[in-house]
């Protein structure tokens, strides 16, 4: 992403500023939702840890396919 708002030849901080637009909401989303996952991996509550369990068996897999699909797809 910044090789190419690189190569759209404006001056460097302008460049790096259509970067940030364009790069900051996708990554603030990838953060919070990392540190979410983080926090339910991390449950010890066993009534919690049960319920979180089989919830994620319970979870489709296009649900998954989604969210990898999120993070692989990157528009120019």
């Amino acid at each position: 992403m910044l090789a190419h708002c690189l190569n759209k030849k404006e001056t460097i901080i302008k460049d790096f500023k259509v970067f940030e637009k364009i790069r900051l909401p996708r990554t603030t989303k990838i953060v919070n939702t990392s540190w979410t996952l983080g926090k339910v991996a991390q449950l010890t509550n066993p009534i919690l840890t049960t319920l979180r369990n089989f919830a994620l068996k319970m979870t489709p897999q296009s649900i998954n396919e989604r969210q990898m699909d999120f993070l692989f797809d990157i528009e120019f």
